[in-house]
């Protein structure tokens, strides 16, 4: 009886360690995911962040662009009128004209 109750003993030490191996492996492999679940995200919010950078620099590019198409518009139009202000055969009716 005291055989037969030490090999149960020693068959539920064995069962445990066994348990006590997997659970370390298991969790081993979980964190080992986890590692990976987090190197993918920094990934992807890295690429985002490149895309948001990109979609930013465009629009920033669109907004200059568009500010140096009215400045040059602007520059066109003084100078059109500057040209008509200098004109030798401009008359009153004309200048009066532009004024309204």
């Amino acid at each position: 009886e005291i055989r037969a109750a030490k090999v149960a003993q020693q068959r539920e030490m064995r069962a445990m360690r066994a348990e006590e191996r997997f659970q370390e492996r298991y969790y081993r492999g979980e964190a080992r995911m986890l590692r990976r679940l987090c190197r993918l995200i920094a990934k992807w919010q890295r690429l985002q962040d490149s895309r948001q950078r990109a979609i930013s620099r465009v629009a920033a590019e669109g907004a200059v662009a568009d500010a140096r198409r009215e400045r040059e518009s602007i520059r066109a139009a003084r100078q059109e009128r500057w040209r008509k202000l200098t004109r030798r055969d401009i008359t009153m009716a004309e200048i009066l004209s532009e004024r309204m």
